[in-house]
């Protein structure tokens, strides 16, 4: 329809997930990040996003910083002409990384929250809080996320938790019941996060 109405090179077509692999599916592979959907690993948190807009991105891009599904809607209103200027959003116009005009990170963390988990994103680090129970996770060294390592590394763990929590104080209650805690293990076992543990 778009190259039909002759609106191709002017549109900006985004498909993107919005959670990872189900594992109801029997499809998930988990060879590479672990965890699925609903779950604060990577599995459950990294999907995949492309986005093509000829007149505004150069083709064959592979951009590798974390950005969020909450950057639609200020790339997507600065595409339209429009302008992000004096609102508080979440998201943030990814055009300026995308054209090459930025450099640096969209975000410095990414936070996320479902029922009874929690988790902050930094470079290189991830804490995750389920049910009152924390780990700290090296993503660099430990991309499966498989070791707490919060007794190596008590400055970042305190840092991450206060940044933590200050955001959650700024969000508002959920409104619906948590879901379950266990989490899909690497090899497909389930076990709760607490029998997780460091090397």
């Amino acid at each position: 329809a778009l190259e039909a109405n002759g609106l191709t090179e002017d549109t900006l077509v985004i498909f993107a997930s919005d959670n990872g692999c189900s594992p109801y599916t029997g499809a998930c592979d988990c060879s590479v990040v672990r965890g699925y959907k609903t779950s604060h690993l990577d599995g459950g948190l990294k999907v995949p996003m492309l986005m093509r807009w000829p007149a505004g991105y150069d083709p064959g891009q592979v951009y590798t910083n974390p950005v969020s599904l909450m950057d639609i809607m200020a790339t997507s209103m600065v595409a339209a002409g429009g302008t992000t200027a004096g609102m508080d959003l979440d998201g943030v116009d990814l055009s300026p990384y995308l054209n090459g005009s930025a450099v640096g990170l969209p975000h410095d963390s990414l936070f996320f929250r479902t029922g009874a988990q929690s988790t902050v994103v930094t470079p290189g680090w991830k804490l995750r809080r389920l049910d009152g129970v924390y780990q700290l996770h090296d993503l660099t060294l430990d991309p499966l996320e498989t070791a707490d390592v919060q007794g190596s590394y008590p400055t970042i763990t305190a840092d991450l938790t206060a940044d933590l929590l200050a955001w959650e104080d700024d969000m508002a209650d959920a409104l619906w019941e948590p879901l379950g805690i266990d989490e899909l293990d690497h090899c497909g076992e389930w076990l709760p996060l607490q029998t997780l543990s460091g090397p």
